[in-house]
């Protein structure tokens, strides 16, 4: 893995202060790394739960999402925990997507597919 700093200040600029400063590429590596796998990590528990939803209301949570949006079922507290959840998961895997196209790790995509 070959990836420029200034491509990952991009991607988490939280991290800009770390990369401000050339360091050594072994070690940035392993940070990305951490990133991503910290994300994997985050996205199984919220699958998780997206699941559980699932198998409670017996609907697929793209079924879901579509009527949430449309107002044609009630705000509950649990319909409200299960819309956040989906958004939580869009949220990282844009965010791992954008992270993989801006490195140049395409390949690494089907890691977190």
């Amino acid at each position: 893995m070959n990836i420029q700093l200034e491509e990952i200040a991009k991607v988490w600029p939280d991290m800009q202060p770390i990369f401000s400063v050339p360091h050594d590429q072994k070690h940035y590596n392993k940070l990305v790394e951490l990133k991503l796998a910290k994300a994997k990590r985050e996205l199984n528990e919220i699958e998780a739960r997206i699941s559980d939803f699932e198998i409670k209301y017996n609907m697929q949570s793209e079924d879901f999402a579509q009527r949430f949006h449309a107002g044609s079922v009630s705000d509950s507290a649990d319909f409200m925990e299960w819309i956040s959840f989906i958004d939580m998961q869009s949220a990282i895997l844009n965010r791992v997507h954008s992270s993989i196209r801006d490195t140049g790790k395409e390949k690494q995509r089907n890691r977190y597919e």
